[in-house]
């Protein structure tokens, strides 16, 4: 069975505009990473640009060593002020991990060379 998908936005700090990303159901209910923060209606805000790496943080689960990585929504996340310091991630095998935020990755964008 798939994994159901939503549409949430994310705030651009680079940029200063909210945009679409689409993320797992579960994620966008983890409050900590910050979905609930901004609200769009839907179909009206543009798509995460490509060349837009998001925000995240990247973190380890004690026992097993696993590393992961979660976006975050917007800057005032509790995920990315530190208020949290865990985060839930699911690999693609179905194990979920309990992560401790070990780093904090802002956005970067790139842009194509001038020919």
């Amino acid at each position: 069975m798939a994994e159901r998908r939503v549409i949430r936005p994310y705030r651009s700090d680079i940029m200063g505009v909210l945009f679409e990303v689409d993320v797992p159901q579960p994620y966008a209910s983890e409050t900590s990473r910050g979905w609930d923060i901004n609200t769009f209606a839907a179909g009206l805000t543009p798509r995460l640009p490509k060349r837009l790496k998001p925000r995240h943080v990247e973190g380890f689960e004690a026992t097993s060593g696993i590393r992961r990585t979660a976006m975050i929504a917007d800057t005032a996340a509790d995920l990315w002020t530190g208020a949290a310091t865990t985060f839930t991630s699911v690999s693609a095998d179905g194990v979920s991990a309990t992560c401790t935020v070990t780093g904090y990755i802002g956005e970067a964008v790139t842009s194509t060379p001038n020919p």
